[in-house]
């Protein structure tokens, strides 16, 4: 049987007139950018992926841009000295494949609308603790905040001792009025709910919830 030879290398040809080394330069997996940029708060590193703020994971940042000509089996990303080294394997055109690539990555620093506001003093609601308590319901009352913070990245607090007691100043009104909620039936507390103007914004009145929060006997 005549063999036949690859027309680029000279090598024996095993696909369209190719050796599986220049096929495989000329069918690519995946094309990856040399060089990926994206946008990171320096403050609590969350990545910015289509307008949403996320848990920065680089692996998945680098598979998004990549640019898939074949069927994906898997992903390996191992950090380099001048960069990440990205590993596909999978399938093109019946052919499986293993390629290598090379990316460096750079994060344009950009805080994010949450620490942009928590730098600013922003806050919707105040609780005011008072009456009679002691140092454990206010440690209750931030886990909870930090619980609720989990899902609702604007449930961040800011606290202040004030005379007479403490006030903690909240991102969210919804959280708020959800923990104020709860310390009424777990603290025996009684509620005060007030507003106060805070300025406007495209015509309408900026309202702040303020609540104040009497503990009496802890009931449970």
């Amino acid at each position: 049987m005549h063999k036949k030879f690859c027309f680029i290398c000279g090598k024996q040809s095993t696909i369209e007139g190719l050796c599986e080394e220049c096929w495989g330069k000329r069918h690519k997996l995946v094309e990856l950018p040399e060089k990926l940029e994206f946008i990171q708060c320096p403050k609590c590193n969350l990545v910015k992926i289509r307008n949403n703020w996320v848990e920065p994971d680089l692996g998945k940042i680098i598979r998004d841009s990549a640019k898939l000509h074949g069927k994906i089996t898997a992903w390996g990303t191992s950090l380099q000295k001048d960069g990440y080294e990205i590993t596909a394997c999978g399938e093109i055109e019946g052919i499986e494949k293993k390629e290598t690539h090379k990316i460096r990555l750079h994060a344009i620093k950009n805080i994010c609308p949450v620490c942009g506001r928590v730098l600013s003093g922003y806050y919707e609601a105040i609780i005011q603790v008072r009456g009679e308590h002691d140092g454990r319901t206010l440690e209750w009352l931030e886990r909870e905040a930090e619980r609720i913070g989990r899902t609702d990245s604007m449930a961040f607090i800011r606290r202040e001792t004030v005379k007479g007691g403490t006030d903690y100043f909240f991102g969210s009104k919804k959280a708020a009025k959800s923990i104020a909620m709860e310390m009424k039936k777990k603290f025996n507390a009684e509620l005060t709910e007030s507003f106060q103007v805070a300025g406007r914004k495209d015509g309408k009145e900026l309202v702040r919830t303020i609540i104040s929060v009497r503990c009496g006997k802890v009931l449970k």
